[in-house]
Formats: structure tokens, sequence, C-alpha cells
């Protein structure tokens, strides 16, 4: 999958959500994942959503630690 756009919510346990390209009827596929996704306490879950600037501040990849980018990259390969 390839990624279309990442935002950061700032506020929720999901504060990440990387959107790809990848559509579902009218939706988006949305990887959800908190600032340590691979925590046994993290949050790291595919969705579904409707890209826009309701789901917070657009960010870059490189914007993100290393090791999340890492994660991000981890599990979008996992789903193709």
């Amino acid at each position: 999958m390839k990624i279309k756009n990442i935002y950061d919510n700032g506020t929720t346990f999901d504060q990440y959500a990387i959107v790809t390209t990848s559509k579902e009827n009218d939706y988006f596929i949305t990887l959800f994942i908190s600032n340590n996704p691979d925590s046994p306490q993290g949050y790291s879950q595919f969705g579904e959503c409707i890209d826009g600037k309701h789901m917070g501040k657009k960010i870059k990849l490189s914007d993100l630690t290393p090791e999340i980018q890492e994660h991000i990259k981890r599990r979008l390969n996992e789903s193709t």
C-alpha cells in the first residue's frame, strides 16, 4: 500500500492516521497508530476513513521517529 496522507490528531490514543491510496467503497484504508505502536500498551490497527482536515494536522513521514516510520513501512508491506 502507498501512503496518501499522514495526520497527527495530537490528542487521542490512536494519535497518527496513515491514510493509504487504497479504497474500499468510498473510504480510504487507514492505519491508526499510537506514538508507541510496537509496545504491548501501544496501538496499531487498520480501519477506514474519509480523508480530510478533520483527521488532524497533516504531517510528513519524516516528522515521525525512525521507529514509527519502520513500523508503518512494515505494516503497510504486510497488507499488500
